[in-house]
């Protein structure tokens, strides 16, 4: 049984960058956290990039080219790829791992993505405010 998810994925990358990954935003943080997300999850599950895509609402195409954007994190972005292999000795713990995931394991996910949806909705807050200070000024 696989233990690793996409879903685990994407919050382990979300924590370790204090954003949330799910969200449009283009921001170079964003894209650079989204890239890390498609890296890890085609090395460590058998998904296909539509599948990994779809989690943080991208489709193939943006993973594809987010695995190009990978590249430039190796070369140019040396705190970016320390979250990169950050992440990557968690998932080889995880994957070398023969135990499985307890109750408290279940309970720290459900927080992982309820902190996920609450990240994404200050983001989305921000957007909003800002834009109501520009339309009344």
């Amino acid at each position: 049984m696989n233990k690793i998810t996409l879903q685990g994925i994407k919050g382990m990358v979300s924590r370790k960058l204090q954003i949330g990954i799910g969200s449009p935003i283009r921001q170079r943080n964003y894209v650079y956290g989204r890239a890390i997300y498609y890296k890890l999850a085609k090395e460590y599950t058998h998904h296909t990039f539509k599948d990994i895509g779809q989690v943080v609402k991208k489709d193939h195409a943006s993973v594809i080219h987010g695995m190009k954007v990978f590249e430039v994190i190796e070369m140019y972005s040396d705190n970016m790829i320390n979250v990169y292999f950050e992440c990557k000795k968690l998932l080889d713990n995880i994957k070398n791992s023969d135990e499985f995931p307890n109750e408290s394991d279940f309970w720290r996910d459900k927080y992982e993505n309820i902190k996920e949806l609450y990240l994404i909705t200050k983001d989305k807050l921000a957007e909003y405010e800002k834009q109501e200070v520009t339309t009344t000024n």
